[in-house]
């Protein structure tokens, strides 16, 4: 009798079919849980991002990166370098003697350093590093400063130019009282103008660290010249000059939001490309800990550093740090560019000091600068890896443009030195003082600088 074979059955057909024998369920399986970790990954990518609205840019950052036309002979920062070199590297000694000046700039906020006041070494220091001393005052004279292109800004950028101008504005302190006290007044204003033009110049499209400095240096010039200006063998013509060659070096002083925007350039390098940004994180000695969290554990010591890359870059892209960083940044940044130019009376009130400063919902701000509430924007801070730049360990300090921060003092000592100076001026043209900021008015100022109003009293001190 004739058999007939049994039909095989079908296991399904077309792409559903399941791939028969060992090798091909093993295939169909890898295949399936590949595409559920794709789907969870990217699930949690986008759950990565829930919360974060994407603002844009705070403000116009191509423009912001155009390079600055800025000849060298133009530029004080060619003649800084130039003065570093005969003051570097400094021995022993002179690293003390440094540490004075410093202490002197940065410390004593009293009184300015005087030749008879001055501690062992320094009057020698300066006899020693004179020609550099006078390099950098020909620096200060220039019409314009710029330390990097905003192009090449970074978190790494160098300030040792920075803490020279420390230095050379200590020395050119020092060396204006000596010629103080041998009447040569002119020559003492010389250097008093130097420092002037020096803490506005290292501000020139510069970061917030170079106006700090700039505003410290600022605060040295301010105490040279009241107590130069109030000497009464001056003259009438000595002062007006005087008054004329602070209100120019004045109008260098860049709005403090430039600042902030080439502090957010400086971020962003990192936030561009993950090499950078795993770079920017070794060197600040902060690796990704395998297992999460903030604190390198067991496993971060027994993996070899070449199979930690791999992984800690897979988590990175994973939880889409680079994205969140850069969404989180852009929101920080467009709060504080909201209000970091307004009158101080103006602003909207701090709403969170630490970690980091962020300002309360301002209806009048732009909607970038209130897209997230201070406190949500906290938090996603303290999820990004980066954030640990802007974190304050210690007891919450004002930004540097609020309250006692080094900007905020600043802008109001410019507009008191500017007063205390014509009252000066206005004193030895009318044989008296001024009732009032206004008398000033049409005699020895133009308009009365920013903060001060006609029937304010003349103020009695600098901050």
């Amino acid at each position: 009798m004739a058999t007939t074979s049994k039909p095989t059955e079908s296991k399904g057909s077309g792409w559903l079919r399941w791939p028969s024998g060992g090798l091909g369920l093993r295939l169909a399986i890898g295949v399936i849980v590949g595409w559920i970790a794709f789907g969870g990954v990217s699930i949690w990518r986008m759950g990565s991002l829930d919360g974060l609205p994407d603002v844009g840019e705070p403000f116009d950052v191509a423009e912001a990166r155009r390079p600055v036309a800025l000849p060298d002979v133009d530029n004080a920062f060619v003649a800084y370098a130039a003065a570093h070199k005969l003051v570097d590297p400094p021995n022993s000694i002179d690293e003390a003697r440094r540490g004075l000046f410093f202490q002197a700039v940065w410390g004593n906020e009293n009184k300015p350093l005087t030749w008879s006041s001055a501690p062992p070494g320094l009057c020698e220091y300066l006899e020693i590093k004179r020609a550099a001393l006078e390099i950098w005052r020909e620096g200060s004279r220039r019409r314009d400063a710029l330390h990097q292109q905003p192009s090449r800004l970074s978190v790494h950028t160098e300030m040792y130019l920075m803490q020279d101008a420390t230095v050379f504005a200590g020395m050119a302190a020092l060396e204006g009282s000596r010629l103080e006290d041998a009447g040569a007044w002119d020559a003492a204003w010389d250097n008093y103008l130097a420092i002037l033009r020096c803490s506005r110049l290292i501000g020139r499209h510069g970061t917030l660290i170079q106006r700090q400095y700039g505003a410290r240096i600022h605060s040295l010039a301010s105490r040279c010249i009241l107590r130069w200006a109030a000497d009464p063998n001056l003259e009438a013509g000595q002062l007006r000059r005087a008054l004329q060659d602070t209100l120019d070096a004045d109008a260098l002083t860049p709005p403090v939001s430039e600042a902030i925007k080439l502090d957010y350039l400086s971020c962003l390098e990192p936030m561009e490309d993950m090499r950078n940004f795993e770079r920017m994180m070794l060197s600040f000695g902060r690796p990704r800990p395998l297992f999460g969290g903030q604190q390198v554990g067991l496993l971060d010591r027994l993996v070899p550093w070449s199979a930690q890359r791999p992984i800690q870059r897979f988590q990175r892209d994973a939880s889409n740090e680079l994205e969140r960083s850069r969404r989180v940044f852009q929101l920080l940044f467009a709060n504080w560019l909201a209000q970091a130019d307004r009158l101080a009376g103006r602003r909207a009130p701090l709403a969170i000091r630490k970690p980091t400063w962020v300002y309360a919902d301002d209806p009048s701000a732009p909607v970038a600068a209130r897209a997230m509430s201070p406190e949500s924007l906290v938090r996603a801070l303290d999820r990004i890896e980066f954030g640990f730049l802007f974190g304050q360990e210690n007891t919450p300090s004002d930004p540097p443009w609020e309250g006692q921060g080094d900007l905020a003092r600043e802008r109001r000592r410019r507009s008191v030195l500017i007063v205390r100076l014509a009252t000066e001026l206005y004193r030895r043209e009318h044989g008296t003082a001024p009732t009032t900021a206004g008398s000033l008015l049409e005699t020895a100022l133009k308009e009365l600088p920013e903060g001060i109003t006609a029937t304010d009293p003349i103020p009695p001190s600098l901050e």
